[in-house]
């Protein structure tokens, strides 16, 4: 199970280091779509809960702020507008 919890860690890190280097303007739509489906994909298993990785939550919560403020805003609004629910939940936590 640690094994699990570690590889969702790595996962929402190579996630959030595209996010982070790589601005939303000189991102191709299906690169970001494909991270912000990734990112849904990881989300419930990132926070402080049992069954949930906390070192994933701990890097979410470290290299947050990192993100660009239009990646964020792009995040938000894509969220909302394709029913990812996980994604929904941790872009609250975003700021």
């Amino acid at each position: 199970a640690n094994r699990a919890f570690e590889a969702y860690n790595q996962n929402l890190g190579i996630i959030l280091d595209i996010f982070i280097n790589l601005s939303f303007e000189k991102m191709h739509p299906v690169l970001f779509d494909f991270l912000a489906d990734s990112l849904d994909q990881v989300a419930p298993n990132v926070g402080e809960d049992i069954g949930q990785s906390w070192d994933a939550w701990k890097t979410w919560k470290r290299q947050k702020a990192l993100i660009p403020q239009k990646t964020k805003k792009e995040l938000i609004t894509y969220a909302s507008n394709n029913e990812r629910s996980s994604l929904k939940i941790l872009m609250k936590t975003i700021n």
